[in-house]
């Protein structure tokens, strides 16, 4: 991150909460952290054991592994995290226990949203 992106950092307190994306090779995979906690030296410390330098990038990351930097947390980023947390719910939900009438619902909504050459493929 350039020094000129890292302003917001300094900003930061205990309960604020930042983005970082895990992903690599140019998939996103974004996460939600909370700050825990700032040190006096800096240093900041998220809800999930990490900890990064006052520039937003991850301490202690192993040589073979690019390193994750802290980013602002916008909208769309929680949007992203919303939807993604949604597909993985849907993928892990047991239709089977599902009644027919919720079923058709699920399915009619999202005929909805999917284009006319799509249908066909529908149920």
């Amino acid at each position: 991150m350039p020094a000129k992106d890292t302003e917001w950092l300094k900003e930061l307190k205990p309960g604020d909460q930042v983005a970082c994306n895990k992903g690599s090779y140019g998939v996103k995979n974004y996460v939600i952290l909370n700050i825990t906690k700032i040190t006096p030296t800096g240093i900041i410390k998220t809800s999930d054991g990490s900890q990064w330098t006052p520039s937003g990038r991850e301490k202690g990351t192993p040589y073979a592994r690019i390193s994750w930097n802290l980013e602002p947390l916008t909208q769309e980023i929680r949007d992203y995290v919303e939807k993604e947390r949604a597909i993985q719910y849907l993928k892990n939900a047991k239709l089977e226990n599902l009644s027919l009438d919720t079923l058709r619902h699920i399915v009619g909504v999202i005929m909805l949203e999917i284009t006319p050459r799509d249908s066909d493929n529908a149920l």
